[in-house]
């Protein structure tokens, strides 16, 4: 009842362009989103890098949107999109990467457990991944910075032993965070570590 009002009153839409036929994404703003070229480079710890799409345009601003203006619907387009991408990675568990305590209080939400929506809930852990500390942006920080900005930064609480595992994320700009995830859960164990994300920055 609740929902029905409020959609009469603030009807769905797209977040990008405001098109009411299509709610969270419509199909002309998703099809101006730039492909990335996969497979992309990576190094351990991280066994592979994927991403749908360049974080630049309409699919930067779909991130930015979600995370900073709270457009949560559209976080369900975005899930379909990453659930689709991840049926070619082999994995056993899927981990959305943590947010600092202060930064989900700010938010209400961790948007990469939000794009995790789509996939089965039986294999979505976000409790096997913690973050202990807040961090600054990794961008602009020197090598230096960043390995001592993310240093025991990540905590898996339970041993992975030889998981597979679906890193979750909604962008990687300079790759920091998903390395010292990945370097965390390969400590406990698991034997590979695939990155997904929604859209990368390349260049950094």
């Amino acid at each position: 009842m609740i929902q029905t009002l409020l959609d009469l009153i603030y009807p769905p839409k797209c977040a990008l362009c405001g098109d009411l036929t299509h709610p969270g994404l419509c199909p002309a703003c998703r099809a101006t989103f730039t492909p990335a070229p996969n497979p992309l480079p990576t190094k351990p710890p991280l066994t592979s890098i994927t991403a749908p799409f360049l974080y630049n345009d309409l699919a930067a601003e779909a991130v930015k949107k979600l995370k900073f203006d709270r457009r949560t619907p559209l976080a369900e387009p975005l899930s379909q999109i990453l659930h689709k991408a991840a049926q070619s990675i082999p994995h056993d568990l899927v981990i959305p990467v943590p947010v600092a305590r202060t930064r989900r209080s700010e938010r209400g939400f961790n948007q990469s457990e939000l794009l995790a929506q789509a996939f089965p809930k039986t294999s979505v852990h976000p409790h096997l991944l913690r973050r202990t500390r807040y961090t600054k942006p990794q961008v602009g920080l020197n090598a230096k910075q960043r390995h001592e900005n993310l240093k025991d930064a990540f905590l898996a609480p339970e041993p992975l032993p030889n998981q597979r595992i679906l890193l979750l994320d909604d962008v990687i700009t300079t790759g920091g965070t998903a390395f010292a995830c990945a370097q965390e859960l390969i400590r406990q164990g698991a034997s590979e570590v695939h990155l997904l994300t929604f859209a990368i920055q390349l260049g950094n």
